[in-house]
């Protein structure tokens, strides 16, 4: 029983349409030729402006009621984007001033591509030690006041001259620093910073944390709002503010605009490692330069064209398909190695050159439609799948 492959196979032979597509082709290679260069030319232009979003929750899928719930939530609170800006000197004070004078300085860029920034917790520290005490368990409140209860006996007693033979006593006094300890360790993480400021190491180091707007950054605009935080502190001159001063930026904002980068680099380097594998293979297979050039013309024009129509269609990648060049030059060379061994094969058994190309044509056509349709059908499934990172 014959498939259905054996009678396209049979169809394509009678009808001789090798002959007459190749002879089509001669007869229009200029105009074909200059086509072919003008929409690599147009498809090199649109795949130039392709953008790289590393961010992990372009891999999610949008409908997912918890990624849905996360994107509200961004957007109400304008993400969790942060840069934070460290400044260490061994001298408090002059941390301390060159710190006011920053974030005076950063007034100008709040509502633009400053949410918000936070450097002191006076208001916290202040309310902690007014209200903190509410906060405090059952258990340590029961402890708090039988100490004081008992320091206040103690105190009646010295006051009067009695001693202390009888009844309870403490033997230190009840300070604020006990009233601390009982508090809960998040009330208790803002009260440790050196006057009130956002510090380490008593004071050597101050920090401001910056918001930056909007729910997700890009990464021009994170390079763009480093850029400025960078200029400003430039002109401020840390230096004269003390001449150990160092002022450094940290942060998702700062780390992402690394990991680009990282990225960027390993597509780079996958790119051409895959490529010089390749050339290297065929060379070793095919003896031959220019059949290798060949070669690399097409893989070059269907690169071109498949990012192409990434720009037009989506407009950026990710890091899953930031990949895809790899997996088009080495998917798509298959098919061109299979086409120019069937023509070599016909050209050493004395085929002329024009019925070699035919001959090869009419041979590969039916396994390269068959081979790159069941690709395609593979890729198409992913479009049912919940994870749309590629």
């Amino acid at each position: 029983m014959r498939s259905l492959g054996d009678y396209l196979k049979i169809m394509m032979m009678n009808s001789n349409w090798s002959h007459s597509y190749f002879q089509w082709l001669i007869r229009h290679r200029r105009s074909f030729n200059l086509f072919i260069l003008l929409i690599t030319i147009v498809s090199v232009f649109f795949a130039s402006h392709l953008k790289l979003r590393t961010n992990f929750s372009e891999l999610l899928p949008k409908k997912l009621p918890s990624v849905v719930a996360l994107n509200e939530a961004a957007e109400r609170l304008g993400g969790t984007s942060l840069l934070s800006i460290g400044i260490e000197s061994p001298n408090f004070e002059s941390n301390r001033k060159f710190v006011e004078a920053l974030a005076e300085n950063l007034k100008p860029y709040l509502g633009n591509s400053i949410r918000f920034y936070e450097y002191k917790y006076d208001d916290v520290q202040e309310y902690i030690h007014k209200y903190g005490l509410q906060y405090l368990s059952l258990e340590n409140l029961r402890r708090m006041t039988s100490d004081l209860k008992s320091e206040i006996e103690q105190g009646k007693d010295e006051a009067i001259g009695l001693g202390l033979d009888e009844g309870p006593s403490v033997e230190k006094k009840l300070t604020s620093n006990d009233l601390e300890n009982d508090l809960d360790p998040q009330f208790r993480s803002y009260l440790k910073y050196r006057d009130a400021y956002l510090s380490a190491k008593e004071g050597k180091l101050l920090v401001i944390s910056l918001r930056p707007t909007g729910s997700s950054l890009s990464i021009d605009d994170s390079v763009k709002l480093v850029n400025q935080i960078e200029t400003l502190i430039k002109q401020m001159n840390p230096k004269s503010y003390h001449p150990q001063m160092e002022v450094n930026l940290t942060g998702s904002v700062k780390t992402s605009i690394s990991e680009f980068q990282t990225i960027k680099q390993d597509i780079v380097g996958t790119a051409v490692l895959l490529v010089a594998l390749i050339l290297i293979t065929l060379f070793l297979f095919f003896w031959s330069v220019k059949l290798i050039l060949f070669l690399c013309a097409n893989l070059l024009f269907a690169v071109a064209w498949t990012f192409a129509l990434t720009e037009i269609h989506i407009g950026y990648l990710n890091t899953q398909t930031a990949f895809l060049g790899s997996l088009v030059v080495g998917t798509g060379i298959n098919y061109g190695i299979i086409f120019l061994y069937r023509f070599l094969e016909r050209r050493r058994a004395g085929v002329p050159l024009v019925t070699a190309i035919e001959e090869s044509i009419g041979a590969t056509a039916i396994g390269t439609l068959i081979a790159s349709s069941s690709t395609a059908a593979a890729f198409l499934s992913l479009l049912l799948a919940q994870n749309k990172g590629l």
